[in-house]
């Protein structure tokens, strides 16, 4: 499985998810599109071949054939989760840092886990200075989040 990270649905740029060229995608591919202040997840189906509308069905602008991105569940709030039919589940959300670099503030994941591996912080929401997140203290129900500068956007995802 390959995770993606684009800044639109539509347009065929290469941040756009529309974008991605359907020759490398395989099913179960996942991207998150920052859009604004929302995030949006989607994961790669193969074989759906369902009409494209640009929102919950987004479809490659080259070699589609019936490989489709299909929104998951609404994140259009700050964290949100996706359970897979195999047991799978994914969990993101967006977050504000501390307002004094550094400092911890606590995530709390929306489902809580039986065992945490890993937590992966990615870029920035509201600084383009490439700006450092750092997770620390990972337990089942969540962990903290610092970030370089003050009040940083900062995305995850476990």
């Amino acid at each position: 499985m390959t995770v993606y990270k684009r800044t639109g649905r539509t347009g065929g740029g290469v941040t756009d998810l529309d974008g991605i060229n359907g020759d490398l995608l395989l099913d179960g591919d996942i991207s998150f599109v920052f859009d604004g202040d929302f995030l949006y997840p989607y994961i790669l189906s193969a074989s759906s071949g369902a009409a494209a509308d640009g929102v919950s069905v987004v479809e490659p602008i080259l070699n589609a054939g019936t490989k489709r991105w299909l929104l998951c569940n609404s994140s259009q709030r700050a964290s949100s989760y996706q359970r897979f039919n195999d047991g799978l589940v994914i969990q993101w959300g967006l977050v504000t840092c501390s307002a004094t670099p550094g400092n911890a503030v606590v995530v709390s994941f929306p489902l809580a886990f039986t065992t945490v591996y890993r937590v992966v912080t990615s870029g920035m929401t509201t600084n383009t200075n490439n700006a450092a997140t750092w997770h620390s203290d990972a337990v089942t129900t969540g962990f903290n989040i610092r970030a370089a500068l003050p009040s940083q956007g900062a995305t995850w995802t476990i």
